[in-house]
Formats: structure tokens, C-alpha cells, sequence
């Protein structure tokens, strides 16, 4: 997401800043939607997969709630649905903001 937000702001110093402030902002407002509108049974918007604070807080409340209550994962035999597609996502998310931002990196002026 840094890399993403630096394309559009002139000075390095700055995005890193914003970069880093919109990370934390999602993050804080993933981990309270986690609590409150997507707890378990509730299964997250498809939308959300898109943005990678989310599917990385989603994850870890899955973690955190399995080793907390039922027991501790062992290996990926122990994922259920959403937690394979928020690591999937992950991945494919991470390399889209990467490609997306050193293309815009070398398009916008």
C-alpha cells in the first residue's frame, strides 16, 4: 500500500507517512469490524478481500479465536473456507498493488 500511495505524492518522506497512517487506519478499522459486524459465524464482503489490512486482520481473528477456544492449527488441514480464500487473497492482492504500483510508478509523471 506504501508503494501504491507513494506513486501519487512528490516527496518519499511523505508517502511514507501516509503510506504507513493508511495501514494503521485500516488495520484498526478491520480489527473493529472483525469484532463486531464479521464475528464468527458472519462471513466477511467479498470487497474486503481486495484491501490487504483486512484480509491479514481477518486471519489472525481466526487464529487468534481457534487457538483461543477450540485448538491451536496445526497446518493447512485446519483452514476452514475463509480463512484459505484471506490467504489466497493475501498473496494475489500483494503482487496486484506491486505490479500496479511500479507500472504507475512509470506512467504518471
Amino acid at each position: 500500500m506504501a508503494f501504491f500511495v507513494s506513486v501519487f505524492l512528490n516527496k518519499s518522506q511523505t508517502a511514507t507517512i501516509v503510506g504507513y497512517t493508511i495501514a494503521v487506519w485500516f488495520t484498526t478499522v478491520a480489527s473493529t469490524f472483525n469484532l463486531t459486524i464479521y464475528n464468527e459465524p458472519n462471513v466477511m464482503d467479498w470487497f474486503l478481500y481486495v484491501l490487504p489490512s483486512f484480509t491479514f486482520s481477518r486471519l489472525i481473528y481466526f487464529v487468534s479465536i481457534r487457538c483461543g477456544y477450540v485448538y491451536c492449527l496445526s497446518g493447512f488441514h485446519d483452514f476452514n473456507t475463509e480463512m484459505t480464500w484471506c490467504l489466497i487473497m493475501l498473496y494475489v492482492m500483494s503482487a496486484v498493488y506491486l505490479v500496479l504500483a511500479l507500472y504507475l510508478y512509470q506512467v504518471v509523471p
